[in-house]
């Protein structure tokens, strides 16, 4: 490695950039009849004594040497699509709302409508989704009802 080290001598001492590119070439040139990894090891761990100037110049040739980085496209991204999965908060409107502890939610997304009420044996609300005629049943028994906030 004293032909390493007599090259980054080299580079040390000028200041031309002509001369700094030869320098470089003849380290890969090097670093081909050689181990590649070897010479890269040798040069990053030389750089960490040298001038900052001089450790850009190391990197450059320590690019060189490193094998190519393999590209790892991204998948793209699944399309989110509410109808099959559980609605978000985000995506439900309250519609009606009966101080008794019965709430009607309906989707802004699609045309699913979740209801919300206080169950008895424990006295917690209870929230889950009705099926499409089981919410129409409901609407129909709630019509009239002064508690729609919204017409549906």
């Amino acid at each position: 490695m004293e032909a390493l080290d007599a090259l980054i001598v080299r580079l040390r001492e000028t200041d031309d950039d002509d001369i700094r590119d030869e320098i470089k070439e003849e380290m890969v040139a090097f670093a081909a009849q050689r181990s590649k990894s070897e010479v890269r090891e040798y040069l990053e761990v030389a750089m960490k004594e040298e001038l900052l100037e001089v450790q850009w110049e190391l990197e450059e040739v320590i690019e060189t040497l490193s094998p190519p980085k393999k590209v790892v496209e991204a998948e793209p991204e699944p399309v989110d699509d509410p109808t099959s999965r559980a609605l978000r908060p985000s995506e439900i409107e309250l519609v009606y709302n009966d101080p008794r502890g019965i709430r009607l939610y309906k989707s802004k997304v699609d045309d699913r409508w979740v209801v919300s009420q206080i169950d008895p044996r424990v006295g917690q609300p209870v929230t889950y989704e009705l099926p499409g005629s089981e919410a129409e049943n409901i609407k129909s028994q709630l019509a009239g009802s002064p508690y729609w906030l919204k017409q549906v």
